[in-house]
Protein backbone atom coordinates (compact mmCIF):
# COMPACT_ATOMS: atom_id res chain seq x y z
CA UNK A 1 0.00 0.00 0.00
CA UNK A 2 1.22 3.78 -0.93
CA UNK A 3 2.25 6.18 1.98
CA UNK A 4 0.48 9.24 1.40
CA UNK A 5 2.91 12.13 -0.50
CA UNK A 6 4.86 9.26 -1.53
CA UNK A 7 4.67 10.35 -5.11
CA UNK A 8 1.62 12.00 -7.37
CA UNK A 9 -0.11 9.39 -9.81
CA UNK A 10 0.60 10.97 -13.16
CA UNK A 11 -0.28 8.86 -15.70
CA UNK A 12 -1.52 5.63 -16.14
CA UNK A 13 -2.23 3.59 -19.43
CA UNK A 14 -3.32 0.34 -20.21
CA UNK A 15 -1.53 -2.29 -23.01
CA UNK A 16 -1.71 -5.57 -23.43
CA UNK A 17 -2.85 -6.65 -20.05
CA UNK A 18 -0.60 -4.73 -17.77
CA UNK A 19 -1.26 -1.42 -16.61
CA UNK A 20 1.76 1.60 -16.57
CA UNK A 21 1.63 4.14 -14.02
CA UNK A 22 4.07 7.28 -14.59
CA UNK A 23 4.80 8.69 -10.90
CA UNK A 24 5.68 12.52 -9.93
CA UNK A 25 7.78 14.13 -7.00
CA UNK A 26 11.62 14.54 -7.17
CA UNK A 27 13.48 11.73 -6.10
CA UNK A 28 10.68 9.14 -6.76
CA UNK A 29 9.10 9.69 -10.23
CA UNK A 30 9.52 6.29 -11.97
CA UNK A 31 7.16 4.46 -15.11
CA UNK A 32 6.29 1.03 -13.48
CA UNK A 33 4.38 -1.68 -14.85
CA UNK A 34 1.74 -2.49 -12.46
CA UNK A 35 -0.46 -6.04 -12.44
CA UNK A 36 -3.98 -4.64 -13.30
CA UNK A 37 -5.39 -6.99 -10.93
CA UNK A 38 -3.61 -6.47 -7.88
CA UNK A 39 -2.06 -3.29 -8.56
CA UNK A 40 1.44 -4.47 -7.37
CA UNK A 41 4.63 -3.10 -9.04
CA UNK A 42 5.76 -6.08 -11.76
CA UNK A 43 8.86 -3.87 -13.10
CA UNK A 44 9.94 -0.31 -12.31
CA UNK A 45 12.33 2.27 -13.96
CA UNK A 46 13.37 5.17 -11.83
CA UNK A 47 14.03 8.69 -12.94
CA UNK A 48 16.88 10.89 -12.12
CA UNK A 49 16.82 12.30 -8.74
CA UNK A 50 16.35 15.46 -9.87
CA UNK A 51 12.89 15.04 -12.33
CA UNK A 52 9.59 15.28 -11.62
CA UNK A 53 7.61 12.18 -13.85
CA UNK A 54 4.05 13.54 -15.50
CA UNK A 55 2.04 12.19 -17.95
CA UNK A 56 2.09 8.98 -20.18
CA UNK A 57 0.40 7.15 -23.15
CA UNK A 58 1.74 4.06 -25.35
CA UNK A 59 1.88 4.84 -28.93
CA UNK A 60 2.37 2.12 -31.43
CA UNK A 61 4.08 -0.58 -31.65
CA UNK A 62 4.11 -0.77 -27.46
CA UNK A 63 6.38 2.68 -27.31
CA UNK A 64 5.50 4.17 -23.81
CA UNK A 65 6.50 8.26 -24.02
CA UNK A 66 6.40 9.79 -20.57
CA UNK A 67 6.53 13.56 -20.30
CA UNK A 68 8.48 15.72 -17.39
CA UNK A 69 7.21 18.83 -15.43
CA UNK A 70 9.48 21.59 -15.69
CA UNK A 71 12.86 19.71 -17.29
CA UNK A 72 11.42 19.90 -21.10
CA UNK A 73 12.75 16.39 -21.21
CA UNK A 74 10.26 13.64 -22.53
CA UNK A 75 11.58 9.60 -22.34
CA UNK A 76 10.81 7.16 -24.71
CA UNK A 77 10.71 3.42 -23.74
CA UNK A 78 10.79 1.55 -26.93
CA UNK A 79 9.76 -1.81 -25.66
CA UNK A 80 7.02 -0.99 -22.13
CA UNK A 81 7.47 -4.66 -21.75
CA UNK A 82 11.10 -4.34 -20.79
CA UNK A 83 11.60 -1.14 -18.67
CA UNK A 84 15.49 -2.50 -17.45
CA UNK A 85 16.53 -0.91 -21.13
CA UNK A 86 17.23 2.88 -20.11
CA UNK A 87 15.11 5.28 -22.42
CA UNK A 88 16.06 7.45 -24.76
CA UNK A 89 15.04 11.23 -24.44
CA UNK A 90 13.60 14.38 -26.65
CA UNK A 91 13.72 18.14 -25.84
CA UNK A 92 9.96 19.74 -25.87
CA UNK A 93 8.43 22.71 -25.18
CA UNK A 94 5.06 23.81 -24.67
CA UNK A 95 2.98 26.85 -24.58
CA UNK A 96 3.81 26.97 -20.40
CA UNK A 97 7.33 25.28 -20.91
CA UNK A 98 5.58 22.38 -18.41
CA UNK A 99 4.97 18.75 -19.18
CA UNK A 100 1.40 17.48 -17.67
CA UNK A 101 -0.84 15.16 -19.24
CA UNK A 102 -0.80 12.78 -22.60
CA UNK A 103 -2.56 10.44 -25.15
CA UNK A 104 -2.07 9.01 -28.14
CA UNK A 105 -4.02 9.36 -31.48
CA UNK A 106 -3.67 6.03 -33.48
CA UNK A 107 -5.66 7.75 -36.69
CA UNK A 108 -3.05 10.48 -37.03
CA UNK A 109 -0.65 8.92 -35.00
CA UNK A 110 -0.16 12.03 -32.82
CA UNK A 111 0.74 12.60 -29.48
CA UNK A 112 -2.07 15.04 -27.90
CA UNK A 113 -0.27 17.22 -24.91
CA UNK A 114 -1.46 19.42 -21.90
CA UNK A 115 0.70 21.81 -20.41
CA UNK A 116 -1.57 23.19 -17.35
CA UNK A 117 -3.01 25.91 -19.98
CA UNK A 118 -5.91 26.46 -22.36
CA UNK A 119 -4.55 24.41 -25.21
CA UNK A 120 -3.71 21.13 -26.65
CA UNK A 121 -0.58 20.08 -28.56
CA UNK A 122 -0.26 17.99 -31.09
CA UNK A 123 2.73 16.27 -31.74
CA UNK A 124 4.05 13.87 -34.45
CA UNK A 125 4.59 10.52 -32.33
CA UNK A 126 7.60 9.46 -34.22
CA UNK A 127 9.35 12.69 -34.02
CA UNK A 128 7.92 14.70 -31.60
CA UNK A 129 7.71 17.84 -32.88
CA UNK A 130 4.69 20.13 -32.94
CA UNK A 131 2.17 19.84 -36.01
CA UNK A 132 -0.83 22.02 -34.18
CA UNK A 133 -1.99 23.49 -31.44
CA UNK A 134 -5.53 24.05 -30.51
CA UNK A 135 -6.99 26.13 -28.07
CA UNK A 136 -9.92 24.05 -25.75
CA UNK A 137 -13.11 26.34 -24.99
CA UNK A 138 -15.83 25.69 -22.62
CA UNK A 139 -19.01 25.74 -23.98
CA UNK A 140 -20.01 29.46 -22.80
CA UNK A 141 -17.17 30.00 -25.25
CA UNK A 142 -14.40 30.73 -22.30
CA UNK A 143 -10.81 29.08 -22.42
CA UNK A 144 -10.78 25.78 -20.76
CA UNK A 145 -7.63 25.99 -18.02
CA UNK A 146 -5.63 23.32 -15.81
CA UNK A 147 -6.68 20.83 -17.88
CA UNK A 148 -4.60 17.70 -17.10
CA UNK A 149 -4.15 13.93 -17.99
CA UNK A 150 -5.85 13.28 -20.84
CA UNK A 151 -6.94 9.68 -22.69
CA UNK A 152 -8.30 9.59 -25.81
CA UNK A 153 -11.47 7.87 -25.98
CA UNK A 154 -14.29 7.06 -29.57
CA UNK A 155 -12.72 10.06 -31.21
CA UNK A 156 -12.53 12.34 -28.09
CA UNK A 157 -10.01 13.91 -25.96
CA UNK A 158 -10.97 13.11 -22.03
CA UNK A 159 -9.47 15.32 -19.83
CA UNK A 160 -9.66 15.78 -16.03
CA UNK A 161 -9.11 19.26 -14.70
CA UNK A 162 -6.21 20.09 -12.28
CA UNK A 163 -7.87 20.24 -8.18
CA UNK A 164 -11.64 20.09 -9.61
CA UNK A 165 -13.87 16.72 -9.80
CA UNK A 166 -14.58 17.54 -13.40
CA UNK A 167 -13.81 15.25 -16.79
CA UNK A 168 -14.50 17.37 -20.09
CA UNK A 169 -14.79 15.50 -23.11
CA UNK A 170 -13.02 17.74 -26.16
CA UNK A 171 -13.14 17.65 -29.94
CA UNK A 172 -9.55 17.51 -30.81
CA UNK A 173 -10.60 18.97 -33.98
CA UNK A 174 -12.08 22.28 -32.84
CA UNK A 175 -10.87 22.44 -28.89
CA UNK A 176 -14.64 22.51 -28.17
CA UNK A 177 -15.65 21.25 -24.73
CA UNK A 178 -18.61 18.92 -25.27
CA UNK A 179 -19.60 17.60 -22.36
CA UNK A 180 -18.27 18.29 -19.07
CA UNK A 181 -19.07 16.03 -15.87
CA UNK A 182 -17.95 16.81 -12.24
CA UNK A 183 -19.58 18.22 -9.12
CA UNK A 184 -22.84 19.70 -9.79
CA UNK A 185 -25.43 22.15 -7.68
CA UNK A 186 -28.58 23.32 -9.11
CA UNK A 187 -27.95 21.95 -12.42
CA UNK A 188 -24.53 24.32 -12.54
CA UNK A 189 -20.85 23.09 -11.79
CA UNK A 190 -18.83 24.53 -9.06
Amino acid sequence: MYTIHAFFREGLAFYQGSLYESTGLKGRSTIRRLDPDTGEVVESYPLPSDVFGEGLTIAKGGKAIQLTYKKKIGYIYDDVKDLSKPPRTFPFETTTGEGWGMTYWPNGNQLIVSDGSDYLLFWDADTMKEVKKVQVKRSNGKPARDINELEFFHGSVLANVWYKDEIWVINPHNGNVEKEYGTRVCGRFL
